[in-house]
């Protein structure tokens, strides 16, 4: 059976939000902790599917355990959705191919702008970048609605 992990539900700003009185982000009520979104999904097939890259992601996987990435879905151009994903580095480390990250064009066009070190490292090295380390991704876009 497919299994499928809710890493944060949050708002863009994750709850409580910082510097905050409101009842709900004072409150002890563990529902009112919440993370922002990224969702696992775990196929039959043996298969780890990150579903958005949160700022929260390091905390997420780490709470969930979780072993391994098949591949991660974008769904839309948000940092709260988008800049958690220098996090999934370690996932990268020792594969003998690249993690497959699928988004539509725009988010596609987007990331590769924020993200050169990742996404266009062929030049970013080329140019003398320092540090190692980078996350071995290969961006795909996909039709949305197709």
């Amino acid at each position: 059976m497919n299994k499928i992990t809710i890493l944060g539900s949050g708002t863009s700003t994750g709850v409580p939000i910082l510097g905050c009185k409101c009842a709900v982000c004072q409150s002890n009520d563990p529902r009112n902790k919440r993370f922002r979104t990224s969702v696992l999904l775990e196929t039959n097939q043996s298969k780890t599917i990150l579903i958005d890259a949160s700022p929260d992601l390091r905390t997420q996987l780490l709470l969930t355990q979780t072993p391994k990435l098949d591949a991660v879905i974008i769904t839309h151009d948000h940092a709260d959705h988008t800049h958690g994903i220098d996090d999934v580095r370690p996932f990268t480390f020792n594969r003998p191919e690249p993690l497959l990250v699928y988004t539509d064009l725009h988010t596609y066009q987007s990331l590769t702008i924020k993200f050169p070190y990742i996404f266009q490292r062929e030049k970013v090295f080329a140019e003398g970048m320092l540090g190692g380390g980078v996350p071995l991704l290969d961006l795909q876009t996909i039709q949305v609605g197709a």
